[in-house]
């Protein structure tokens, strides 16, 4: 998998093919303006989101909403992911490389990756 590079994008990917990293830019997005219904469209009813500094997944549709709602409900609207790196090549993966800013400056010790799989239901690609 091929990490392509485009620091720092805040571009919304909202009106792109959805291609996988399209997907997953809409995914934060949705996190990023707190948009629960951008955030549900987006997750497939076997998602299963796993996070290691948690003790267990979250597992299902339902389960991954809640779990974003809490999110939501705790963290300011000043908080931000930025995608660093995002992969390209891959149809189903995606590999990010994210940092979180807070008021539009970067946290110290906020950088992460994530990898997400995707399948398509019904023909809207989703977060598995």
């Amino acid at each position: 998998m091929t990490i392509s590079s485009s620091v720092n994008q805040k571009v919304t990917a909202a009106k792109s093919p959805a291609t996988a990293s399209n997907v997953i830019r809409r995914f934060y997005d949705g996190l990023n303006s707190h948009d629960l219904v951008a955030v549900e469209e987006i997750i497939a009813e076997n998602c299963v989101y796993e996070d290691l500094i948690f003790p267990h997944p979250c597992v299902g549709h339902k389960e991954v909403i809640e779990f974003f709602q809490q999110f939501f409900d705790s963290t300011s609207s000043d908080l931000h992911f930025v995608i660093d790196d995002i992969s390209g090549e891959d149809s189903q993966a995606v590999g990010v490389i994210w940092h979180i800013e807070w008021k539009g400056k970067p946290m110290p010790c906020s950088k992460g990756c994530s990898f997400y799989r995707l399948e398509t239901v019904n023909g809207k690609r989703q977060i598995m």
